[in-house]
């Protein structure tokens, strides 16, 4: 049923275009062949051969006919839809829409989200995607830090995040968006450091002292906690201050690489005894190791 109605239609505009070339031939200066067959072009969306038709009527016809006027202003239509974007993202069904964006990794969809304001509210939305990200590259010019600049938009769906980091700069804004954006889900944060060959990034000592100001917000649902530190100075966050804000946490693991000791308590509440299910500390001396 729907082909018979594609042929039909089909053989509409070929019979009105054929009527339409007629009335050309038969008085090159009457624009209702030229209008009439514009419009099927238009509507077949064949803007080039609209265009071309308007252009025909508009050296023929007079300017002082009164549908001169509509030469013109149909031209101008069928050049505004030639250049006029389709967005056929937003034309799709949801289910296939995010099957597609399912596809890509998240730095790619990040450049996809600047496309267009549709684009970028499609993509937020697909809540099931930023269940698990993984942000890295802090260097200028690394691709996989652009997921970072949507995390905050998309916060409210993340469950498991996992972080490269280098130096204090970047960590200290990292930190300040998991105290101001909404992390209702966040079940696993993973921290660790990334290898950097830029001299000057390994030479800015990294900080964590707005770390536990961090956990503070996601504590409440924050089961698990990796963290690999490696810094020079000596703002280190406290095993115990993070038992105590993080109340939640069966898995700890604590990690310390530093230029010198660092003397770790093993000492837990009884209360933290019973949910920690697994606990690892370990302390590495870089100096020694690098000896």
């Amino acid at each position: 049923m729907e082909s018979t109605k594609v042929r039909a239609g089909t053989r509409k505009y070929e019979e009105e275009l054929q009527d339409a070339w007629d009335m050309i031939a038969f008085d090159p200066e009457d624009p209702t062949g030229y209008l009439t067959a514009g419009y099927c072009y238009k509507d077949q969306r064949k803007q080039e051969k609209a265009i071309h038709v308007f252009n025909m009527g508009l050296k023929q016809v007079s300017v002082t006919h009164y549908n001169y006027d509509a030469l013109r202003q149909r031209k101008q239509e069928a050049k505004s839809r030639k250049t006029k974007r389709v967005d056929i993202l937003s034309q799709l069904p949801l289910e296939i829409t995010h099957h597609i964006i399912d596809n890509f990794d998240q730095e790619s969809i990040t450049l996809y989200s600047r496309i267009c304001s549709s684009w970028r509210n499609i993509i937020l939305k697909h809540s099931k995607y930023w269940e698990r990200m993984t942000i890295a590259g802090w260097e200028y010019g690394h691709s996989t830090l652009l997921p970072f600049m949507l995390l905050s938009s998309v916060s409210q769906y993340v469950q498991e995040i996992v972080v490269f980091i280098i130096n204090s700069a970047r960590v200290a804004t990292l930190f300040k968006v998991f105290q101001t954006a909404n992390f209702s889900k966040i079940r696993l944060l993973k921290i660790v450091p990334q290898r950097c060959l830029s001299i000057r990034l390994l030479s800015i000592p990294t900080s964590y002292a707005e770390l536990l100001s961090a956990l503070n917000p996601i504590s409440k649902t924050l089961t698990t906690l990796d963290l690999a530190l490696e810094t020079k100075s000596t703002n280190l966050p406290k095993l115990s201050d993070i038992l105590n804000i993080s109340g939640k946490l069966t898995t700890l693991r604590y990690i310390v690489k530093s230029d010198n000791p660092v003397f770790i308590p093993t000492t837990v509440t009884a209360q933290q005894k019973t949910l920690l299910k697994e606990l690892v500390l370990f302390s590495e001396n870089k100096r020694r190791q690098n000896e």
